[in-house]
């Protein structure tokens, strides 16, 4: 089973609409607590319309975000993270559920994929809870969607990363 992540820093609409649809993915899940954006193309409606233009589903799970309290208060990115996997974890049911979503996309062909803003998905909450999945699942295999920022040159090190073009996926959405 796979499961895509893919965070909006610094991306252009185009390019993240881009990256789902190469990647195949039918239904993006915003981790967000909130779906809104400094930038106007993230926030939720307007991305859900995006997405829809590009027929690719919407979803926003308010229970998988990263409460407020949290980031306001954790002093370090790692303590930040730490204090969401122990909230995540005091009620293991949103992460049940989107299990249960994943397992039924896969038997139908679908693929999913978590978004929120960070592009760093080991400075994510997203990284979280896809580790908590995997602990659970041993069979998923995340993939973290690194489209090119416009400008932006690829380093050698990025271009050996676990982002995979389509051509070289292992598998095919039809």
């Amino acid at each position: 089973m796979y499961l895509f992540t893919l965070g909006y820093e610094k991306l252009q609409p185009e390019s993240y609409v881009k990256a789902l649809i190469d990647a195949g993915v039918k239904l993006v899940v915003d981790v967000r607590e909130n779906p809104w954006s400094q930038r106007p193309a993230y926030v939720g409606g307007t991305l859900r319309r995006s997405l829809e233009a590009a027929n690719i589903e919407y979803s926003h799970w308010k229970l998988l975000g990263n409460p407020a309290r949290i980031r306001k208060t954790a002093r370090t990115a790692s303590q930040c993270l730490r204090q969401y996997r122990a909230y995540l974890n005091q009620d293991p049911n949103a992460l049940h559920l989107l299990l249960e979503e994943i397992r039924c996309l896969e038997r139908q062909g679908i693929a999913l994929c978590l978004t929120c803003y960070e592009r760093d998905p080991n400075k994510c909450h997203r990284s979280v809870i896809v580790n908590e999945l995997v602990r659970r699942e041993s069979s998923l295999r995340p993939i973290h969607l690194q489209p090119e920022s416009p400008g932006r040159k690829q380093s050698r090190r990025q271009s050996t990363a676990a982002f995979l073009r389509p051509a070289s996926l292992p598998f095919t959405f039809e």
